[in-house]
């Protein structure tokens, strides 16, 4: 996993410069994905979000196709030990966020509303929030992408959603991404954005009034 964590974070810091590893790290990150060790599926799909990030279309489809990447990254956010044990939430974690990253730059490759389903009933993330930052960022663009399956259903749930990662993180975010939360929830209608956080309030108080605190005081 160590050497799967070097080349993901070679891609993510390096830029242009790391694109001639691109190929042979993504197929890397894709193969371990199915590997037994939860450690080692994390690291994978750390590198498998990078690979989002800075692939092009055509490859990342190929790839997906051969390797049945989302597939993958599903049955790690959908397994049931996931919040028991602690590397295992880790590999769901980075699954999760993974997954939105495909679903903004790669919306062709996420054929079933189940894999968006998954991933929204899935969160927050609560073991690996340094991907907090980029699950924020992805969930504010979903329902702007025409290319994914129409769910209004789901992305009802996505303010609620937000409110509660900002929560879990206690506001430790980039500085970008905590004005783009400020921004969406300022421009929505007092009683909608009401009506949309009442929910965080049943569901856990201390997290609401850490919500409302960092971000709509």
């Amino acid at each position: 996993s160590a050497a799967l964590n070097v080349w993901a974070a070679w891609l993510e810091f390096s830029g242009p410069l790391g694109v001639h590893i691109l190929p042979q790290a993504f197929q890397a990150f894709a193969a371990y994905l199915k590997d037994t060790e939860a450690h080692v599926q994390a690291a994978a799909a750390y590198g498998i979000r990078i690979c989002a990030e800075c692939t092009e279309q055509q490859l990342f489809a190929e790839m997906n196709r051969n390797f049945q990447i989302t597939e993958s990254l599903e049955q790690l956010v959908l397994d049931p030990n996931a919040r028991d044990d602690e590397d295992a939430e880790k590999a769901a974690d980075k699954a999760a966020s993974a997954l939105l990253q495909i679903a903004i730059r790669h919306p062709q490759c996420i054929t079933a509303p189940t894999s968006l389903k998954a991933v929204l009933d899935y969160l927050p993330l609560q073991a690996e929030l340094g991907e907090a930052d980029a699950a924020i960022t992805a969930l504010i663009q979903l329902p702007m992408h025409a290319g994914l399956p129409n769910r209004s259903d789901l992305y009802d749930m996505i303010p609620l959603l937000i409110a509660r990662q900002v929560a879990v993180v206690e506001g430790k975010l980039k500085p970008s991404t905590l004005d783009l939360v400020k921004d969406v929830f300022a421009r929505m209608p007092p009683a909608a954005l009401q009506q949309m956080l009442q929910p965080l309030a049943s569901i856990d108080a201390a997290e609401y009034e850490l919500f409302h605190r960092l971000i709509l005081a």
